[in-house]
């Protein structure tokens, strides 16, 4: 009923007040009632990370901090996970369309963000060179300026266009409209602590999977499902982090960041090799660089490839730690809760 929506909103602040760049800001972090409807639950959380893009798009168009862009594709990430990890809590119709606009947006983003972190270690992929080469780079990082000015306002006219505004008004309408119960969204009615628990389990027994594959056959696609499945399950476990005991969530995330983090660190390599690849094939088209500019090309890309190695043969050992027994044992102490009944689905065990 009505009372019973805004007394859920006011868990949410109207605001979201002294945002800072690089802060914690897109985590969720109101308590849930474990009882409540999936539904009201997931648009709580959505609603929360809507004002954090909506409040960043702002500082974004400034160009004040490249942190600002990264928190407006967090808060865009996690509630794209959101949407496809918490099955038919909403229609599937419904899931698809806001799906695919906020596959858009962060679509788009993605040139600023990617060069934005080129830019920022430039000093450091100078120093990976040779002494004698390190002036004869600049070309690059003059080139990857002036596609930074490009790729920016190519995102400020998409945040400022017709299209943009109208999609973000009709999310945030279906995202503060009334609840209706829908044969099309049959996990709606579920509370959302069975629904969490349920879903956490799921991806983690996915990511052991995945795991276990990738030490079979490290190969890069499966190890960047990997990751994927890891920050995945790590946006269900902040999201619900309330439900659990904080002492046993807060290891088993420390746990799982340690294996995100390597798995992040040879994704970024990956990317960086194969754009400075691309880059090195379109410099002669733009200016006729010198010679010594493309062997310094050459020689940062087999640096980056070095290190990818690296990383990758480190993988081994890191997700050896996070499947081990122990953690396992963590793992299901936490998820081993009592499940909350409902006259639609049985409390007996998780599928």
């Amino acid at each position: 009923n009505g009372t019973r929506q805004r007394q859920l909103r006011r868990m949410i602040p109207l605001t979201v007040r002294g945002i800072k760049p690089g802060g914690n800001s897109t985590k969720f972090a109101a308590t849930i009632d474990p009882a409540i409807r999936s539904d009201e639950a997931m648009k709580l959380i959505l609603r929360f990370l809507l004002q954090v893009m909506r409040i960043n798009e702002g500082n974004i168009e400034k160009d004040l901090d490249t942190e600002f862009l990264h928190d407006f594709r967090v808060a865009l990430r996690r509630a794209r996970s959101a949407l496809s990890e918490m099955g038919q809590v909403f229609p599937r119709e419904v899931t698809d369309r806001f799906e695919k606009v906020l596959a858009t947006a962060g679509r788009i983003s993605n040139p600023l963000r990617d060069l934005d972190v080129y830019l920022q270690d430039e000093s450091n992929h100078k120093a990976m060179l040779p002494a004698a080469l390190r002036d004869d780079i600049d070309p690059l990082f003059k080139y990857l300026r002036k596609e930074r000015s490009r790729a920016f306002r190519d995102l400020v006219q998409y945040l400022r266009s017709k299209k943009y505004r109208k999609n973000m008004g009709e999310w945030r309408t279906f995202l503060n409209e009334k609840i209706e119960s829908s044969r099309a969204a049959p996990d709606a009615g579920l509370p959302i602590g069975e629904m969490a628990r349920i879903r956490i389990l799921r991806k983690y027994r996915c990511i052991m999977e995945q795991g276990h594959s990738a030490l079979v056959n490290p190969q890069d696609k499966r190890l960047h499902l990997l990751r994927l499945a890891c920050k995945e399950l790590r946006y269900l476990l902040e999201f619900f982090a309330s439900l659990f005991p904080r002492d046993k969530v807060d290891v088993v995330i420390k746990q799982l960041k340690k294996l995100q983090d390597l798995l992040g660190r040879f994704n970024d390599l990956r990317i960086q090799e194969d754009y400075l690849l691309t880059v090195a094939g379109e410099l002669p088209r733009r200016g006729k660089p010198r010679t010594r500019t493309l062997l310094g090309i050459g020689s940062l890309v087999g640096t980056l490839d070095r290190e990818k190695q690296t990383v990758k043969e480190a993988f081994a050992k890191t997700f050896a730690e996070y499947a081990s027994r122990a953690n396992q044992k963590l793992f299901r102490e936490l998820v081993a809760g009592p499940i909350l009944a409902t006259p639609s689905r049985s409390s007996s065990g998780f599928p």
